[in-house]
């Protein structure tokens, strides 16, 4: 989604009467506080994925246990239900003697979908667990290495195994062997899913001899308890139904975990603050100092910013960053994909280390966008990191006057929970301040960008990737207003 901009005020006049204007109505101890109101996310709105796998026992056995392919009208029943909801995709996998992906991974698709639901149908060969729970295993984990780590982590996977008897041959189909399987599947939660759960289902014939029937039935309730589902039993003939299954996608209600408010032409020095033009995270007077481009954020236009091959100790420049075109920022988190390799930070997700300060913000600060160090003290100044970035003060040095002076002051009041469980916020930030600064490529002379980031976490996993919400406000120093009000739709989404 696109980045929203609040325009308080338009400069009307051309560069450089704009430019006079700038240097002659400004005054340096004006501030501004910002006021509003901040609510989460509606667990309605946000599209959690749900990827539905049946592997369905095709064996021989089947044609007398199941004659009518009860099997395959009841995933039926499922797609017909499901597919018409955006975020639900299927595979089916058979098995009888060898295993096979009816689809080519998950799909929508109607044709595929016919297609592998008429092979259902079929019924030769024997039962061979393993091979079945080995090719679901590859499947899930080519669809979740396949998925960008934003989807990843919202995805919901939902496997279906039906079966009508015991293992064969039981030489390869050991007990503790299949429990291991199942258990290696379910670890595939570690690769940051949101939720895999296996179910089973036993179609019991009332021709099987009861300790046959009994002990398959033990096996499929034991697979379902390792894999965090429910087990169903159809027995003498009743109708397989696979509608009793939740297939609806993961909601969570939201709660705050951070708010930071950051000012991208505004750098905090030792003892003062400092006009930054081209945002890149260099003061202009340092810049021009070292030789670099106070308007250009990459003065040598290879694709990496300033300062990060400052801190690479790379020439600034000399195009030598080795970026590859096409250079984007697919997550909007400040740091373009040529920047987030070097950094070793994702590309798709807008705050790696889930700390609640995005990637960008945390390399602008010199903190570590890998790993949370907002309780850490980098400079020993007292002040924790995740305050001075809030507060918008220097991490990298002991500041005690920036601290005493400029530091932004918060005060976030909780309202409540709304009919839609979302927690709504009043929120106030004052001493925000501004600096002139020069005209670049892509903003007017004068003109701050004032931005301000709200992120969220599920309330019941405060560890999980937050999401956050973000506003652009674009002020002229001319005319800095006293107060700027923010409402819940200023703000556009990222993750």
């Amino acid at each position: 989604m696109g980045k929203k901009t609040i325009f308080v005020v338009l400069c009307l006049f051309v560069a450089a009467a704009c430019e006079d204007a700038t240097l002659s109505r400004y005054e340096p101890d004006v501030t501004t506080e910002i006021q509003g109101v901040f609510c989460t996310e509606d667990p309605q709105e946000i599209v959690f994925p749900v990827k539905i796998l049946f592997i369905i026992d095709t064996s021989g056995s089947m044609a007398f246990t199941d004659p009518e392919a009860q099997r395959a009208l009841a995933v039926q029943d499922v797609i017909n239900e499901y597919n018409s909801n955006p975020g639900v995709e299927f595979g089916v996998i058979r098995f009888s003697g060898s295993s096979i992906g009816l689809t080519d991974g998950f799909t929508k698709d109607p044709a595929e979908l016919d297609d592998a639901v008429m092979q259902l149908r079929e019924a030769d060969g024997v039962t061979n667990y393993r091979g079945a729970i080995g090719q679901a295993t590859n499947l899930l984990s080519g669809d979740i290495l396949g998925s960008d780590l934003g989807e990843r982590v919202r995805s919901r996977y939902v496997v279906m195994f039906l079966s009508d008897g015991l293992p064969y041959p039981p030489d390869t189909n050991r007990y503790e062997d299949i429990y291991g399987d199942v258990q290696r599947l379910m670890q595939l939660e570690n690769l940051d899913v949101g939720e895999i759960r296996f179910h089973t289902a036993f179609l019991n014939s009332p021709d099987t001899p009861f300790d046959v029937a009994e002990e398959a039935r033990q096996l499929l309730q034991n697979m379902a308890t390792l894999g965090q589902g429910t087990f169903t039993n159809f027995a003498n003939g009743e109708e397989i139904n696979f509608l009793n299954i939740d297939y609806t996608s993961i909601q969570r209600i939201y709660t705050l975990v951070n708010v930071i408010v950051t000012n991208l032409n505004v750098r905090a020095g030792v003892d003062n603050v400092l006009e930054d033009s081209d945002r890149d995270g260099i003061p202009d007077e340092e810049e021009l100092a070292d030789g670099t481009s106070p308007i250009l954020w990459d003065s040598d236009g290879d694709g990496c910013s300033d300062l990060l091959e400052r801190r690479l100790q790379f020439d600034p420049l000399t195009a030598d960053c080795g970026c590859i075109p096409p250079i984007t920022d697919e997550d909007n988190d400040g740091l373009n994909s040529c920047e987030e390799l070097w950094l070793g930070t994702a590309r798709d997700i807008y705050d790696s280390d889930r700390d609640g300060i995005p990637d960008g913000v945390e390399f602008k600060q010199g903190l570590n966008p890998l790993g949370d160090d907002r309780l850490d003290d980098l400079d020993f100044d007292g002040v924790r990191n995740g305050d001075e970035v809030q507060r918008h003060t220097n991490p990298e040095a002991d500041d005690p006057l920036v601290q005493e002076r400029w530091a932004y002051d918060y005060s976030i009041v909780e309202r409540g929970v709304d009919d839609a469980s979302r927690r709504c916020y009043d929120f106030r930030v004052s001493n925000v301040q501004f600096r002139p600064v020069r005209e670049t490529p892509d903003q007017l002379v004068g003109t701050n960008l004032l931005r301000i980031y709200f992120a969220e976490v599920p309330w019941d996993d405060p560890e999980d990737y937050p999401i956050y919400r973000m506003a652009e406000v674009p002020i002229p120093v001319n005319n800095i207003p006293k107060v700027i009000r923010i409402s819940p739709d200023d703000f556009d989404l990222f993750d």
